[in-house]
């Protein structure tokens, strides 16, 4: 990962990027863009991953419940935004 002009940018190969610090309530807009047939997504509290994918069955935006045994399609349609409360 890095920033150029102020854009955070991949650098082409899988990795995870975290936060040091620990969120109660919080609000989260991010913009997104990727190549075609790209897979990634925002996870959040452990539990729930906000897609970022080129695929129609779970576009980009669906909200999936994960976990060591499952990974179950909330929301199949983009939120405006992730409130997590």
């Amino acid at each position: 990962w890095r920033v150029e002009r102020g854009v955070l940018t991949g650098s082409g190969g899988p990795g995870d990027l975290f936060s040091k610090k620990t969120y109660e309530d919080f609000h989260l807009r991010a913009e997104v863009r990727m190549n075609a047939g790209g897979n990634s997504g925002i996870a959040f509290r452990g539990k729930f991953q906000v897609e970022i994918r080129d695929d129609p069955l779970c576009p980009t935006g669906s909200l999936l419940e994960v976990g060591p045994a499952k990974t179950t399609p909330l929301v199949r349609y983009p939120p405006a935004g992730v409130r997590a409360g």
